[in-house]
């Protein structure tokens, strides 16, 4: 009975830090922020265009704006944030992903980068995946 229950626990905690994708801690030490989005791959077809929401998780010091950009590291993926900037009280933004017509099938990657007024900067990739129509 032990031995299943520390199995079932471990088990859980494995699910519950891989649901979701999540960037390293941004800001000051007591004062960080992170970016996070729901575990998973976005797929789309060539020509496509989805929408993925990406949250911003603040610790109770942290009370900054934070800048956004997103820049997809391929030419064939367009990406656009509808937020330049994160309020204290926003909670979370979209990004808006459209593969080309052309887009070659496979992996790519959005670099999403919320920038704080003080402290360092985080990053989170977001995994675009381009299949058959």
């Amino acid at each position: 009975m032990t031995r299943t229950l520390a199995a079932l626990t471990v088990g859980l905690f494995a699910i519950a830090t891989t649901a979701c994708n999540r960037s390293p801690e941004g800001g000051t030490p007591g004062q960080t922020f992170r970016l996070t989005t729901a575990a998973g791959d976005t797929n789309l077809k060539p020509g496509e265009e989805k929408t993925v929401v990406v949250n911003v998780s603040r610790d109770n010091n942290f009370t900054q704006p934070v800048a956004l950009k997103a820049d997809s590291q391929s030419p064939k993926i367009d990406v656009r944030v509808d937020k330049t900037k994160m309020e204290t009280a926003d909670k979370s933004f979209t990004l808006t992903v459209k593969a080309a017509a052309d887009a070659p099938k496979g992996e790519h990657i959005i670099k999403v980068t919320g920038t704080p007024q003080t402290g360092t900067p985080t990053n989170l990739e977001v995994k675009v995946e381009v299949v058959n129509p």
